[in-house]
């Protein structure tokens, strides 16, 4: 895992083409102009269901009195309500006090959740987690975060949520992803072959198409690996390839 921007995985594209050096291209242009390509990239790999996965963290600040939220876009904003992307994972959480002390919450699944007894009614400092990723088909994607024990009112918390989601586009040349290498990979092998012949670099195309072939196997192995993200892909349910590690015709 490394932190990137969208300008890294741009070069990195000018690199496979042997243009990685500023003096070989109009460096300003070049890297805004490749920006949408990149980006159309993203999205096409997110409609074939093939996942771009980053680690985020992310605070929100808690509501006293309130211990259940819900996580995800388009919502009404309230007290109960964290407007951002639903995450398909939850990797780690913590909470941050109004002293800046950090605290690891223990996230736990949906059983031990509900044998608390006192679930509803005991106020504290939040210790668990439970993260109900809700419906994975469903047209909105709400999930829900419940916490033990719920915040008091003596304390402001920030809920601290560590989170795998799907990377969807850049804005910015500098915006950052945090993500496995093989994902920078995959960008960058797959913009080369978008602009290859817009930079005469035609002849490189079979051996760039050979690499991405082996960057998407890999990618396609690692989300099938992750069974809480199998259902988002739309070959789900289909049998692999052993030799290939993609899903077979």
């Amino acid at each position: 895992m490394a932190l990137y921007t969208a300008q890294d995985i741009i070069v990195g594209g000018l690199q496979e083409l042997g243009l990685g050096r500023a003096e070989n291209y109009d460096t300003t242009n070049d890297l805004q102009n490749n920006l949408p390509k990149l980006n159309k990239i993203i999205a096409q790999y997110s409609v074939d269901g093939l996942l771009i996965q980053q680690t985020l963290d992310e605070g929100f600040i808690l509501t006293g009195g309130v211990g259940i939220y819900t996580i995800g876009l388009g919502q009404t904003p309230g007290p109960s309500v964290f407007n951002t992307s639903r995450p398909w994972k939850i990797e780690s959480a913590y909470i941050v006090d109004s002293f800046n002390n950090h605290y690891p919450i223990t996230l736990i699944p949906r059983e031990p959740y509900q044998n608390e007894v006192d679930v509803q009614i005991s106020q504290s400092r939040p210790t668990q987690l439970f993260y109900d990723i809700g419906l994975t088909d469903a047209t909105s994607e709400i999930g829900t975060i419940k916490l033990y024990l719920i915040p008091d009112f003596a304390e402001q918390y920030t809920l601290h949520i560590v989170s795998i989601k799907e990377l969807t586009r850049f804005v910015a040349l500098t915006d950052t992803v945090y993500f496995d290498e093989m994902y920078m990979n995959l960008l960058e092998v797959k913009l080369a072959i978008k602009i290859a012949r817009m930079y005469g670099k035609g002849a490189l195309l079979p051996e760039l198409r050979i690499q991405d072939t082996i960057n998407e196997g890999i990618v396609y192995k690692q989300n099938w690996r992750d069974i809480s993200l199998a259902p988002k892909l739309k070959n789900w349910g289909r049998t692999m390839n052993i030799y290939n590690s993609m899903p077979n015709n």
